[in-house]
């Protein structure tokens, strides 16, 4: 699976924020959700339209899109306070893909998330 596969990064992000929310993790959201990082090896503007995505199918919660006349989106506010909806974590557990991602992630996790492989593994193991 590529690193910038579109399910596999909805996977990641779902995954922390379900671990954020049950209290797994004290990763602060604003600074782990960043493009053009290890965890998110994506260029901004398929990150933001990663979110964007997550955030009109009701998966996520709490951020808002800044955008230039022109549509581009040039800021992300709230990325502290982004939350997963019930609806994502529905998602997660019942999407067939999730599943794969899920399971390929439980078998790379601590390669992937170092800081966070206790967590992940524990919500991948449930």
């Amino acid at each position: 699976m590529a690193k910038d596969d579109y399910d596999k990064i909805v996977c990641m992000i779902l995954t922390y924020l379900y671990a954020k929310i049950r209290g797994h993790t004290d990763v602060n959201s604003a600074d782990y959700l960043q493009p053009m990082t290890k965890d998110f090896p994506i260029v901004e503007d398929y990150f933001y339209f990663i979110l964007e995505s997550m955030l009109k199918a009701g998966y996520i919660e709490g951020i808002a899109f800044t955008r230039t006349w022109d549509g581009t989106i040039i800021d992300v506010s709230g990325m502290s306070d982004i939350r997963i909806t019930a609806d994502g974590i529905h998602y997660l557990s019942e999407n067939s893909i999730m599943r794969k991602v899920l399971e390929w992630l439980r078998d790379n996790a601590v390669s992937l998330l170092p800081g966070m492989s206790k967590t992940v593994l524990s919500i991948l193991n449930r």
